[in-house]
């Protein structure tokens, strides 16, 4: 009698799916699988989610971890290949003073004979305290070459006690971190070179371990190019050797079988931070040589992809393994020598891009030294 009041009982899942046809089951088939899709996708977001936040509470304590190891601020993630200003460009206005407050200009910190490091610390840095007795270590061994400067944030008294600690009298009150922000640097302890002429050196390096290296890589190349130019010096008026090299746009050459008028040899590498820095330079040098400028052959180390895409337009020799260089005695880059028409050496060792670029001299009295040099009279 109930079972009457309710009716014929409603059919089954498995009867409605019996009843449906064909277009009706596919389209049937077909929500089914997006529904349990969405449901798999919410589940993959949610999951994710919760990694996503375990990531950021990890990033926030490393954060806090290097503070207080010596990095002022938090902890910046960099867009590009470097920190700080690109090598080769001018350097910002000076904004220090010396611990006297009277302002410090550029000129009164570079100098003809070398380079400049500028150490940006600040005294609540732990980190820069540790660097002080590597700075004291390295002091002695960089003096002729290297120039080291202290800039900090700190007053007057606490620049001058962190500069004894380093064992450096050169020191500059950063007031408001103004040079820290016009080189771009991002943390404590950090650095960059300044060379002679007032362009940046090198990128902002930070950190000890890095600044360590910096300076080594800097003394290294700077002695390496000292005693390179002493040997190179000696060899005045002797040939090129007759080493034959694979030309990059295919066959084997010496360097003397290109040569018909004073020509400089660059000794290149693609993978060369300064190479880089007068990049631009050279490209107008080769497209722009004037009929008394010397010619231009480069010599290049490195994978033959990455000398292609410097888009040379002189010629170009493959010297893998640095052989005419090391005959030269010539173990960096960028460095250049001139040779006149008959191969034979007429120059010292240009070592570094503002000296390199300098023997492209197209002034009358340039070519005239070039011929003497080379003993064309």
């Amino acid at each position: 009698m109930l079972l009457a009041d309710f009716g014929t009982p409603p059919p089954s899942l498995l009867d409605v799916i019996a009843r449906l046809g064909g277009a009706e089951l596919v389209a049937w088939t077909v929500g089914l699988i997006a529904v349990a899709l969405l449901g798999l996708g919410v589940w993959g977001f949610l999951h994710l989610l919760r990694g996503h936040g375990r990531l950021l509470v990890r990033v926030e304590a490393l954060e806090q971890r290097l503070v207080h190891a010596g990095f002022g601020g938090s902890l910046e993630v960099s867009t590009g290949d470097a920190d700080g200003l690109p090598p080769g460009v001018r350097v910002p206005p000076m904004t220090a003073e010396n611990v006297e407050g009277r302002p410090v200009n550029w000129s009164d910190l570079l100098e003809s004979s070398r380079s400049v490091l500028l150490l940006f610390t600040s005294p609540g840095c732990s980190a820069c305290r540790d660097l002080g007795q590597d700075i004291r270590a390295w002091q002695q061994r960089v003096a002729g070459q290297l120039r080291l400067v202290l800039a900090s944030d700190g007053t007057a008294e606490e620049v001058w006690r962190e500069a004894s600690d380093f064992g450096l009298t050169d020191m500059l009150v950063d007031r408001d971190l103004r040079l820290f922000h016009a080189f771009e640097a991002k943390g404590t302890p950090s650095a960059v070179l300044v060379r002679e002429d007032g362009t940046v050196g090198s990128c902002v390096t930070s950190g000890r371990a890095a600044i360590l290296a910096l300076l080594a890589r800097e003394v290294a190349e700077s002695e390496s190019g000292s005693r390179a130019a002493a040997r190179v010096a000696a060899t005045l008026g002797t040939q090129l050797p007759g080493l034959p090299l694979r030309l990059l746009e295919g066959g084997s050459r010496t360097v003397a079988e290109l040569i018909r008028e004073p020509t400089v040899v660059l000794f290149w590498n693609p993978g060369c931070g300064y190479c880089r820095s007068m990049r631009n330079d050279l490209r107008r040098w080769e497209r722009h040589q004037l009929p008394r400028a010397p010619r231009l052959v480069v010599v290049s180390t490195g994978d033959e992809a990455s000398i292609r895409a410097e888009g040379f337009e002189v010629s170009v020799l493959l010297d893998p393994d640095f052989a005419l260089a090391g005959a030269l005695g010539i173990g960096g880059t960028p460095m250049a020598v001139l040779v006149d028409a008959e191969s034979r050496v007429a120059s010292a060792l240009a070592a570094g891009p503002e000296a390199v670029l300098a023997l492209a001299d197209t002034s009358a009295e340039a070519s005239r030294k070039f011929r003497l040099i080379g003993g064309r009279r």
